[in-house]
């Protein structure tokens, strides 16, 4: 029993760092063929991202983002940016956990059942339309409640349409999160309390990132941008981040990239399609903004 819950201690690879974040979405779907019977399959929620975004626009890839000053940790990026661009609510079974981590980014897993999502996601916008790439997908694929995504069965991915453009590494990082999953499923299953949000371990690990889910499996609190700002100062605050988005965006916007060889050559030579923060931090007009 003791050795039992040191493993699920263990929940994550290795502590999460303040970066990057992507997060594996899955789920148990019962099948016979159609959506229904006994067996399961495992299935993984795929984003696809709007053809207006200036890294890897219309690919395929997990749920994920920048880290925001606001994050405690990776943990909490994946957390909100899960929030802001499918609205999920409610259904988590297993809280988010690290699995890999690159250079510049954390790897995250999380297992949810019958998920509730919000009709509107905050950033639904950084998504594409995901029935426009619905036949490059296997037929088992279900479009998902939020938009811009669908549920895809592991078993499945290797016969999507190669021509169908997918984040880099991507199956790999699939098939390293289920076996994740599966892991702390036999830890926590030799625990007294059998469930992954009533161990004491485990909730300590999510308040340390800010986080608290419920026992029901609905997200209680989750960092958000510029929370706990007064009026005045999140005021100010909005307008200068207004500024200093609209001159990011154009950076890394289509027209800026067909011309700037510099940033174009950061964001190729990434195999994640990322770009290191400082590399925008150093620009003059970014200085000009007083970004820090």
């Amino acid at each position: 029993m003791e050795e039992a819950i040191k493993s699920v201690f263990r929940l994550d690879c290795s502590p999460p760092r303040r970066v990057n974040a992507q997060l594996v979405m899955l789920r148990k779907s019962a099948h016979d063929g159609n959506g229904q019977g006994d067996d399961e399959r495992i299935e993984v929620l795929l984003q696809l991202r709007s053809l207006r975004m200036a890294v890897m626009p219309g690919h395929l890839g997990a749920i994920g983002g920048c880290h925001s000053p606001c994050d405690l940790d990776s943990r909490a990026t994946a957390l909100r940016e899960v929030q802001e661009e499918s609205g999920l609510r409610d259904g988590i079974i297993l809280p988010p956990a690290k699995f890999a981590q690159g250079e510049k980014c954390d790897w995250y897993v999380m297992q949810v059942h019958e998920a509730g999502f919000d009709e509107k996601a905050s950033t639904q916008f950084e998504c594409g339309d995901i029935r426009t790439v619905l036949p490059l997908l296997p037929a088992s694929t279900t479009v998902a409640e939020c938009f811009g995504h669908a549920w895809v069965p592991v078993e499945h991915l290797s016969g999507m349409n190669p021509t169908l453009q997918l984040m880099g590494g991507l199956i790999v990082r699939v098939q390293a999160a289920l076996a994740h999953m599966q892991a702390l499923e036999k830890e926590i299953s030799s625990c007294t309390c059998g469930h992954y949000l009533l161990h004491a371990d485990i909730l300590s690990i999510l308040a340390a990132s800010g986080i608290q889910i419920s026992p029901q499996g609905a997200v209680v609190a989750c960092p958000t941008e510029c929370a706990g700002k007064s009026a005045e100062a999140s005021s100010t605050l909005v307008a200068g981040i207004g500024s200093l988005r609209s001159q990011i965006e154009y950076y890394m916007s289509d027209e800026n990239l067909r011309h700037d060889v510099f940033f174009h050559t950061k964001i190729s030579a990434d195999s994640e399609g990322w770009l290191e923060m400082k590399l925008i931090m150093g620009c003059k007009r970014v200085q000009a903004l007083q970004a820090t």
